[in-house]
């Protein structure tokens, strides 16, 4: 076989093998399950419904969506078998409406979820939030108590409203707050990184969410802080969970330090990124919801 010959089927070969990584990437990426929408305050919002029992609503980051930051890791599959699993999109992101304003992002990330609840006529559930989702999950359980079974704060935790400082880079080693220097709270949002891995993780963010509407959310962050006297009322059962080397991993710990039914676990080597995927992720997120079930008790 002639050189000429052996480098256009080597060509041909890296092509075809380009084309396969990039259609699983488009299909990881971007293919969603089954859903349907609903109106909140004027803006129509996507959500998927699985498996039947006690409702569990998942609430995922900012520059993601329901597949992909709970399905694609196995754990609305895994939580399926015994709960009926609920992924909402959150505005601005997804198949859901995306307004850019700020002034249609804060609060109203909360009330999306007490009016997924009443749309669906349910009167409690479980609540799982991750990262900026764990935020808005805990406001939410800070506000509307009676609704909520339990709540799992995911990659994320407490920062003070009263002093708040800048926001912990979740993509890098934990630092105390005297060493931060980046201020975004994200699931996959670009961060400044010279690394490949976060290079590649900001183009896929970019894809994910409209900069304009980062850009009102970051606005409308201080809408969801959580006073400390508000969480140390907090009767509800609350799960920390996160990564030893994710970036909010010091905001967690803060969220750790107070007097409220709250169960704390860290995963050794997990990061901002890879804590859903670690069997020990899925098997605790299980077993809390398990053990704060009426059916349980």
């Amino acid at each position: 076989m002639s050189m000429k010959r052996k480098l256009s089927i080597f060509a041909a070969i890296v092509a075809g093998t380009l084309f396969l990584a990039a259609s699983c990437l488009f299909y990881l990426l971007f293919h969603r399950s089954p859903g349907q929408f609903f109106e909140q305050d004027g803006t129509r919002l996507f959500y998927s419904d699985t498996g039947r029992g006690e409702a569990v609503i998942l609430v995922h980051g900012i520059a993601a969506q329901g597949d992909l930051n709970w399905r694609r890791p196995g754990v609305t599959r895994m939580l399926a078998k015994q709960f009926r699993v609920i992924t909402l999109d959150m505005r601005g992101h997804g198949l859901s409406d995306r307004p850019e304003d700020a002034e249609h992002y804060g609060i109203h990330l909360v009330t999306d979820i007490i009016g997924l609840m009443d749309h669906l006529s349910i009167d409690k559930a479980h609540l799982a939030g991750y990262s900026l989702g764990g935020f808005v999950a805990l406001k939410a359980v800070a506000l509307y108590p009676d609704r909520f079974l339990s709540a799992a704060i995911c990659s994320a935790g407490w920062i003070n409203p009263e002093s708040p400082g800048e926001i912990p880079n979740p993509y890098q080693a934990p630092v105390k707050n005297a060493e931060i220097k980046t201020s975004h709270a994200s699931v996959m949002m670009p961060v400044a990184s010279k690394s490949v891995f976060h290079r590649i993780r900001s183009g896929v963010g970019d894809m994910l969410i409209d900069r304009k509407v980062k850009k009102a959310l970051k606005a409308s962050y201080p809408e969801l802080g959580v006073l400390r006297e508000d969480v140390e009322t907090i009767k509800t059962p609350l799960l920390c969970i996160i990564g030893t080397k994710d970036g909010f991993l010091h905001l967690a710990r803060a969220l750790c330090q107070f007097e409220c039914p709250l169960e704390c676990i860290e995963i050794g080597g997990a990061t901002h990124f890879s804590a859903p995927f670690k069997s020990e992720f899925k098997k605790n997120l299980l077993l809390f919801f398990q053990k704060n079930s009426p059916r349980h008790k």
